[in-house]
């Protein structure tokens, strides 16, 4: 929020630095303001301001985009290489995904450049099968994950990670293979190791305000980052 205060020219790589939270599993955070008023303060130009130094703190950075194209989305799509955008099986979010998919196609995201995630957060009989969701959604699914609201919510009243607190549940793997997914399209500097079975080390940092198992070093002033954005439909109820 405090970026967010700051003049345009203000908003520097610095100054971005200055406000990572660092948690701890040793992941950087920017955080966002939790009170809705505070919505007022974004503007296109500040986001691509922020956007524009970010690339410069890490080789991997994971932005969350909402779930819409706003004004300010449209200044932090041409910093990102990969989007992920998850989706729920029911057939208002399904028609709804699959004209956002689209939309990102004429912006340059075809394909290659999409990860389609279907999840569910519940085991409800008002899901649709996987077998149906591919009759109906026209574009490929990366990964599938499966429902585990007890694990999730052991994982956020922890305040950890799902992959750092249990690294061998079957929803933690399939957040390793999300990563994996991104990663073979987006190439780490030769000699990064990636630790998909352990929160980074102290040499290591991250941004990723969806705690993917992805781990970045800090880059150099003058070296650019790979990015990765996130977005998703929302629930048809609001």
């Amino acid at each position: 929020t405090r970026l967010l205060h700051k003049k345009t020219s203000e908003i520097t790589a610095e100054a971005i630095e200055r406000e990572f939270f660092l948690h701890k599993t040793e992941i950087r955070l920017l955080m966002a303001s939790y009170k809705a008023v505070d919505a007022r303060l974004k503007s296109p130009e500040k986001i691509e301001a922020i956007c524009q130094n970010l690339i410069y703190t890490a080789n991997i950075i994971v932005l969350d985009l909402g779930p819409a194209i706003t004004a300010e989305t449209e200044k932090a799509l041409p910093f990102c290489n990969e989007l992920v955008v998850p989706f729920e099986s029911t057939q208002q979010i399904l028609t709804r995904t699959d004209s956002l998919i689209c939309d990102l196609a004429e912006r340059g995201f075809g394909e290659g450049r999409i990860n389609a995630v279907l999840y569910n957060r519940s085991r409800s009989e008002l899901n649709m099968s996987l077998v149906s969701v591919q009759q109906v959604f026209k574009h490929p699914i990366a990964v599938v994950f499966t429902p585990a609201p007890e694990v999730i919510f052991q994982a956020a009243r922890a305040n950890m990670p799902l992959v750092a607190q249990q690294t061998d549940h079957l929803t933690s793997q399939q957040f390793i293979k999300l990563a994996d997914l991104i990663l073979k399209r987006v190439p780490l500097p030769i000699g990064f190791a990636v630790r998909n079975t352990r929160p980074p080390s102290r040499t290591s940092g991250m941004f990723s305000p969806v705690a993917l198992p992805f781990a970045s070093t800090m880059a150099s002033p003058k070296r650019r980052s790979k990015r990765v954005g996130f977005t998703s439909t929302p629930s048809p109820w609001g």
